[in-house]
Formats: C-alpha cells, sequence, structure tokens
C-alpha cells in the first residue's frame, strides 16, 4: 500500500533564497508533490529544482522544465501542485513505473545505502510573498534495497548552436568509460529548444535512432506520450514498454546529432 504523507517543512521559503527540505529515510519514495502558494509564486519562479541522495544530486532542472516534463508524460500542468517524479509514469506494466522508485535506509547487494536525502529549491527574486510545502508518495522500502541498481538520475547540460546546420553532442556522460559509472542506460533524453528539427543518436558509429521532429512528435502521440512545444523529447518508454531503455554500459562513443534550424 501507498501513503501520503508531509515531509518535513521547508526552512528558507523566501525570494531570492533557497528553500530546502529534509526527507527522512526509511521507505520507498514514488514522488513528491510540491504544494506552492502566495500572491506571485509559481514553477516559473523556481528557477532550479535539486534532489540531494548520499550529497549526489541525482535530479536538476527547473520549476519550468519539470512541468514540461510531467506535461509530456501527460499529467496536467502544474496547478497549485508540482509533481517530482521518481516512478516512471504512465507504463503498461506497474513493475516497470516501480523500478526507478527511491529506496532509501537499506542497503542493496552492494552495501550501499541512501542514508541522506533533501529537496532544494532556488527561489527567483521576484517571487512575492511564496508558500511552499510537500508531501510524499511512499511504500515500504525493499528489504534489498535497490536491487536492479535502477535510480532515475536526471542531469542538465547546456550546449549552444552558432546558426543552422548539425549540433553534435559526444560528451555526455554515460556508460562504463563515462565520468559517471552509474550512467549505465538512458531512459530518455529532452533538447530545449525550437529550432530542433531531427535527431540522429548513433552508439560505437551504429545509427539506432533517426527521426525528423515531425515524425518524432506523431509517434510520440500515438503511444503514451503527449508532445510539448519547444522540445524534442527521445524517449524510450514511448510506447509504454518499460524496458525499451538505451543501453550505455560497454560501448565507447555515444553521439548526439541534432539538425538545426537556426542558433
Amino acid at each position: 500500500m501507498r501513503i501520503s504523507v508531509p515531509v518535513s517543512p521547508f526552512q528558507g521559503v523566501a525570494a531570492g533564497q533557497t528553500a530546502t527540505a529534509q526527507l527522512s529515510v526509511g521507505r520507498r519514495y514514488h514522488g513528491i508533490d510540491l504544494v506552492y502558494g502566495g500572491t506571485t509564486f509559481d514553477p516559473s519562479y523556481m528557477d532550479r529544482i535539486k534532489v540531494i541522495a548520499n550529497g549526489e544530486i541525482i535530479h536538476d532542472y527547473s520549476g519550468s522544465q519539470l512541468d514540461t516534463l510531467n506535461r509530456h508524460d501527460g499529467r496536467a500542468a502544474a496547478a497549485g501542485i508540482l509533481r517530482i517524479p521518481f516512478d516512471r509514469y504512465n507504463l503498461l506494466q506497474r513493475e516497470q513505473e516501480e523500478i526507478t522508485a527511491l529506496n532509501t535506509g537499506i542497503a542493496d547487494r552492494n552495501g550501499v545505502k541512501i542514508s541522506t536525502l533533501s529537496v532544494e529549491i532556488d527561489i527567483a527574486a521576484g517571487a512575492v510573498a511564496p508558500t511552499l510545502s510537500a508531501f510524499a508518495e511512499q511504500s515500504l522500502a525493499r528489504p534489498m534495497g535497490n536491487q536492479t541498481h535502477m535510480i532515475n538520475r536526471i542531469k542538465k547540460y547546456t550546449r549552444t548552436a552558432g546558426g543552422a546546420g548539425t549540433l553534435n553532442i559526444s560528451d555526455i556522460p554515460g556508460g562504463v568509460s563515462g565520468s559517471n559509472p552509474f550512467a549505465v542506460a538512458l531512459n530518455r533524453m529532452f533538447f530545449f529548444s525550437g529550432n530542433v528539427t531531427g535527431l540522429v543518436i548513433k552508439r560505437d558509429n551504429f545509427e539506432v535512432f533517426n527521426r525528423t521532429a515531425t515524425r518524432n512528435n506523431a509517434i510520440l502521440t500515438d503511444g503514451v506520450r503527449s508532445p510539448q512545444a519547444n522540445v524534442f523529447a527521445f524517449d524510450t518508454t514511448e510506447n509504454g514498454y518499460g524496458g525499451d531503455i538505451m543501453q550505455l554500459a560497454g560501448f565507447q562513443d555515444v553521439q548526439y546529432n541534432l539538425d538545426m534550424s537556426g542558433a
């Protein structure tokens, strides 16, 4: 059974400040609902949201970006509540959704456990009288912890395209040879730009994905996703099958080539 419980109150909820909430460990987290209000405060005033486990940032996005990711999954636009998901949403099998739920307080088969967990939110200076609280959706922690080692890390990177043409990205960490040895598979990737007209992905020079933005959005819509404006989404779960993630472990070279219509 899942339960929904309030988390510890946020500290530092004020314009231009970083609000922080410490989360208890010992249970399994499926998601966190951020409940926000105030005179002038919504996800667009959340400049950066970080989920930190054992000192490592495992989720990193702005409030607006998180709202866009949630709407891509078919959730309603944020209206007083903004969801931080740990489960993968809207898949055909419950166990595939919950495989990335965050187990805390119990060691995995390698003796590693999540001992500290917190959420930090940078509030923009323009916010007026913001209020913020949170509720966690939890279940019992699994006896062997994160046995599958499937922790859903959401990392943010910035690249610049000088103009129309191909933008090559080849330095995103991944695989056993990358700077993040835990990134062994790619669930999905979102490119926030209205100028992406197509994407080609290659692993060790073998093409595994090749779509225009128009074709990609049509496929996403026919599946279980709702593509968003000015975002090109590579989503391995687009048809609801959670086991279709793109493996990175063992590959020495992964290239993302974006067709850009402008800078």
